[in-house]
């Protein structure tokens, strides 16, 4: 017989910094915050694929930080300003379904 399922096991959590740890990131950059961008679009964007968390902003930490900002309306710059923090924390529900169907990236 097994006990409940702990909210830790049930919903993988991005602590590799503080919530309030927002730097602009960019391509090139590595930093503890690049883990946690890698995180976050792995855990709560619907991104397709997967993003190790390695700390290192590559480029496929950038295409995925451009596909999670041209999901939520943001200008696909790749670069985490204040604005990609907040959706990266708030990721639109759906984005992930909706590039499925229309193909977009």
């Amino acid at each position: 017989m097994t006990g409940p399922i702990s909210p830790a096991a049930a919903a993988p959590r991005c602590d590799h910094v503080a919530k309030d740890n927002r730097p602009e990131l960019r391509e090139g950059d590595r930093d503890d915050a690049v883990a946690q961008v890698q995180c976050l679009i792995d855990t709560r964007s619907g991104a397709p694929g997967e993003l190790p968390e390695t700390g290192v902003f590559d480029a496929a930490t950038a295409d995925g930080v451009r596909w999670v900002q041209k999901c939520n309306g943001l200008d696909p710059s790749g670069v985490t300003n204040e604005a990609t923090w907040k959706v990266l924390y708030r990721a639109k529900k759906g984005c992930g379904r909706q590039a499925e169907h229309t193909g977009t990236e």
